[in-house]
């Protein structure tokens, strides 16, 4: 389906579920996670942004979050060799290659490598796989339940600077808005992180707030929902 941007995003048949807004694949990509995630505050104030992504799906949140690293970098020349992103994503299985493909994803040189990747990653044994597409960059996926590549990353230590939510609504996947996988979540994101989300139900707010985040309604993309949400570690969580 092309969105109201001009980005491709697909729609499951059976459940007629889009994976991104039909304001904007890429206007929701960056307005819900690569901006409200915070990528270019922390930059500036920090060598490493890293993030958890729920939900890897088409790959869009990934490559447009290398790309605006990367006009980071371009902008910020004398940082290139200081700041790095780490990014680790999971879901529970792939989309094929030659369905990535059809979607166009914008950069294309990102996109490409994305896919050439995703074909070399049939071959791989178990996950995670890993990739570092550009300087500075280092991409872990994980095609996993969740909770259980939740507790592995968990075990490395690793922690977050915004975890962006991209699991499909609660209405079409239940199981990935309980509060045990919230609470699993919460330990890894630093005490000032950001969890980012299109979805900003009463459900999902008190879900939220019953795992120690303050969710917070912020404006929505143009052209589509009217909010979306921020939610932070609240005071209790940070001791």
């Amino acid at each position: 389906m092309r969105t109201d941007d001009g980005s491709w995003t697909l729609v499951d048949p059976e459940t007629q579920v889009a994976f991104h807004s039909g304001c904007g694949a890429v206007a929701e990509t960056d307005h819900v996670y690569v901006n409200n995630g915070g990528i270019y505050e922390r930059l500036k104030a920090h060598p490493e942004f890293a993030v958890l992504e729920f939900g890897l799906g088409t790959g869009l949140g990934l490559i447009r979050t290398i790309d605006a690293f990367r006009k980071f970098t371009v902008s910020n020349p004398e940082e290139v060799d200081n700041v790095r992103l780490r990014y680790v994503a999971i879901d529970r299985d792939w989309l094929d290659a030659n369905i990535l493909e059809s979607l166009a994803h914008q950069p294309a040189d990102l996109s490409d490598d994305f896919i050439a990747q995703r074909r070399r990653w049939d071959t791989e044994a178990s996950s995670p796989v890993c990739w570092e597409p550009i300087r500075g960059v280092s991409v872990e996926l994980w095609i996993d339940e969740a909770n259980d590549a939740i507790q592995e990353i968990g075990r490395s230590g690793t922690t977050f600077d915004a975890v962006y939510y991209d699991a499909f609504d609660p209405e079409s996947n239940e199981d990935a808005w309980t509060a045990g996988v919230i609470r699993n979540i919460v330990p890894l994101m630093k005490r000032d992180a950001r969890l980012v989300t299109y979805c900003i139900n009463r459900k999902v707010k008190e879900l939220f707030r019953e795992c120690g985040l303050e969710p917070t309604a912020v404006p929505g993309p143009p052209g589509g929902k009217r909010e979306v949400m921020v939610a932070r570690l609240v005071k209790q969580a940070q001791t």
